[in-house]
């Protein structure tokens, strides 16, 4: 089993009309009164030491592997009463040995991202953008057939004579996401935002497993204040996915919910939301037909959010159907908790834990199930005011169609923020 990087979500704006609308309102925020403006830039550094027995989770096994990552980020920051504008960038430096041959790698892995808000009296609008660039790996045969080990038909490379070879491959993964949102307050009590999403992700080398993908998705949420502490939302979405795999996989997909947010007291928060989700798949065949298939699901989430001075513990529980980090179709159960209180004035303890179970949907016998459970105890200390450290350990669990694997890690990192303006 190899776990992949997820993809970050994505959006962008309908019609040339509204960057115009945009472009002219931030040029108006920019001729305000100087005292009104304020610049910042800082950065950030981190370097984290782990060592982890099967990094990969695979479920042949593999040796342990031990890397050093290197983080250098940056951020400059503008803002006026109307408006927030921010640019952002980081270089991840990974250096890992043991494990697979392939962890013996120097991973260079650029992040830049951008946002955009802007504020009028009774509405706003938030942009975002990101790019990301990651090494991703893949195991074919030599013909470029891409599978597992199990997969090699019996007797190939025995009575034959012939050698099936199989082959460790690297590739550049590389993801663009684009986002946008619109809210309008109604009244007092009532508001509607809009938004939209655009992500794509493709990969430098080919292979069956490395599969390029466009995602698309619009969505509209409306929500009525009951009271100072209870709101009630309605909520649809329209997605749609392309992913360039041997079927040509194309995914449409409708959604509507309802849910809650409610403010039980200062110190405990409860959200949730419910509905159904219907999805059409288009599949190719080998016999040249094109198969379709629909499936109806439930979706939702909920969560709780308790503080008890510093204090603090939260849950969530979330269902969806959403494409992963590769573009593939996946129905998503998941489960995350997580506990942090301090020890002392410069000390402080966290907990987090989370369980996962996802199922690619397909039209065909090509379903995969994956589940992933992990838990890990974070301590943290302040060494002055500008350096601090943790230490970490993180226990994980995988199973899948080829079997289980088992990984454990220890994590030992400093960081300091940078303030460098002003």
């Amino acid at each position: 089993m190899t776990t992949r990087p997820a993809a970050p979500g994505l959006a962008s704006v309908p019609g040339a009309c509204r960057i115009g609308v945009c472009a002219a309102a931030a040029l108006l925020v920019g001729v305000a009164p100087a005292a009104a403006q304020r610049w910042s830039l800082d950065a950030r550094f981190s370097q984290t030491l782990s060592a982890e027995t099967n990094r990969d989770l695979d479920t042949d096994g593999n040796d342990p592997s031990f890397g050093s990552t290197t983080v250098l980020g940056t951020r400059i920051g503008y803002e006026t009463p109307r408006a927030r504008w921010s640019l952002g960038s980081s270089i991840a430096i990974r250096a890992f040995t043991g494990g697979d041959d392939d962890d013996d790698l120097d991973v260079v892995s650029p992040t830049v991202g951008a946002s955009m808000s802007l504020f009028g009296r009774r509405w706003s609008l938030a942009n975002s953008l990101s790019f990301s660039r990651q090494n991703a790996t893949f195991t074919q045969l030599g013909d470029g057939i891409s599978l597992e080990e199990s997969d090699i038909p019996d007797g190939l490379g025995a009575d034959t004579g012939d050698t099936a070879v199989l082959e460790d491959g690297d590739a550049t993964r590389t993801a663009v996401s684009f986002g946008s949102s619109t809210t309008f307050t109604l009244t007092p009590r009532n508001s509607i935002s809009f938004g939209a999403n655009l992500g794509i992700v493709r990969f430098s080398e080919e292979a069956d497993t490395l599969e390029d993908s466009n995602t698309y998705s619009t969505s509209a949420t409306f929500t009525h204040r009951v009271s100072q502490r209870t709101a009630l939302t309605l909520g649809s979405s329209i997605s749609r996915s392309t992913v360039d795999d041997l079927e040509s996989t194309v995914s449409t997909g409708g959604s509507v919910t309802v849910g809650f947010q409610r403010t039980v007291s200062p110190r405990l928060e409860i959200a949730g939301n419910g509905g159904v989700t219907i999805t059409r798949i288009g599949e190719d065949q080998p016999n040249g037909f094109r198969d379709t298939s629909t499936t109806v699901s439930g979706t939702g989430s909920f969560g709780v959010l308790y503080r008890e001075g510093e204090t603090a513990f939260n849950l969530s529980l979330a269902q969806s159907v959403r494409p992963d980090a590769d573009g593939d179709i996946s129905n998503v159960t998941s489960l995350s908790a997580g506990f942090t209180t301090p020890l002392t004035s410069t000390q402080s303890v966290s907990v987090t834990g989370g369980l996962s179970r996802s199922s690619t949907v397909s039209s065909g016998d090509g379903s995969e199930t994956d589940l992933v459970a992990e838990i890990g105890p974070t301590y943290s200390l302040r060494l002055t005011d500008d350096w601090s450290a943790s230490l970490g350990y993180r226990l994980r669990f995988g199973n899948d169609d080829n079997g289980s694997a088992v990984s454990n890690g220890v994590f030992l990192s400093v960081s300091r923020p940078l303030q460098l303006f002003p």
